[in-house]
């Protein structure tokens, strides 16, 4: 007569194990990629079925996908026909048959699929629809897409400014990220929106504005700083974007349009002929410099535009913002 066999322990390291064999106390296990997390987990199932009596739907185990979920079950619903085929009795064969059978049902889900059996089971406790659909990723964003342009549309059509002064800060498309990250990051920005709901745009700007006073200076020092070099021809292009540099008024508020103009300056141009030793590497660097401080600087003077200028932004109707 066939005895049933069990796993063989021997394969398994000391932690695993423990990860297996611990029972009547929380366990945490942090192991990294393939290094036999399913494994481990299949056999400490098994292990609950085996030696702490719990039952198929008394356990639990949450995996990050669905697939990861489905190739667990697998895996456990095999081991268990592997032993109905070696039971030693006609009762344990008869354990081990429902134990198969019941697997095809374990509770082995994602955490999204394991609330939505949850709640499918029990609709009528949770005040539900037994018929509802869960959406998937995909499904989700679209939908959020399709609430958004509603909700931009709506505001365009009421006429509220604020809406205006947001489309005309930041377009369309950058609107619509930035609202879509607000909503998919709710939790973590609520605190922050109470917040500004209490301020006055002059509040919530004024960190902004101070910013950018300290870049401007430090934009300007770099372009003072270009005095100090000089090409010996004046027709090398890198020589032509130190004197681009240098047109820039030394007080006095830039403008978006002034640090566009910057921001075209192209790095890659210059003869080292044409330059003292170390002079071209030293404006190349000084050019970056002012480059990137003009990139963060530009959508600061944009903010402040709108906000003391809202007059220029005349409400449209919401098809000149919103395609079809």
């Amino acid at each position: 007569m066939n005895e049933e066999k069990k796993p063989d322990q021997s394969t398994f390291t000391p932690d695993q194990k423990r990860a297996i064999h611990t029972l009547g106390r929380n366990l945490c296990v942090s192991a990294g990629a393939g290094s036999g997390k399913t494994t481990v987990l299949v056999e400490r199932f098994l292990y609950l079925l085996e030696e702490g009596q719990f039952k198929i739907n008394e356990i639990a185990a949450i995996t990050f996908t669905e697939k990861a979920a489905g190739q667990m079950k697998e895996k456990i619903r095999k081991k268990l026909l592997d032993r109905m085929e070696r039971a030693a009795t006609p009762e344990e064969r008869r354990r081990m048959e429902t134990r198969y059978r019941e697997a095809g049902s374990a509770w082995i889900h994602t955490i999204h699929g394991l609330c939505t059996r949850i709640l499918k089971e029990q609709a009528v406790a949770a005040g539900i629809d037994p018929g509802y659909l869960t959406l998937d990723e995909t499904e989700t964003l679209l939908l959020l897409h399709k609430t958004l342009k509603s909700f931009i549309v709506n505001r365009l059509n009421q006429g509220k400014a604020s809406m205006v002064r947001l489309l005309s800060a930041y377009g369309l498309e950058k609107t619509r990220k930035i609202l879509t990250a607000l909503v998919q990051r709710r939790v973590d920005a609520a605190p922050w929106i109470n917040i500004y709901l209490k301020q006055s745009d002059e509040e919530i700007l004024r960190p902004l504005f101070e910013t950018r006073k300290d870049l401007e200076t430090e934009l300007k020092s770099h372009i003072a700083r270009l005095r100090d070099y000089g090409a010996d021809d004046p027709a090398d292009r890198m020589e032509q974007n130190r004197v681009t540099a240098l047109a820039l008024p030394d007080t006095g508020p830039l403008n978006p349009e002034t640090l566009t103009t910057l921001l075209k300056i192209d790095l890659r141009v210059g003869s080292k002929k044409k330059w003292l030793s170390g002079d071209l590497p030293a404006v190349k660097a000084l050019l970056k410099e002012i480059k990137d401080r003009a990139k963060d600087l530009l959508p600061l003077y944009s903010e402040e535009a709108i906000r003391r200028e809202p007059e220029h932004f005349s409400v449209p109707s919401a098809g000149n913002w919103i395609p079809c």
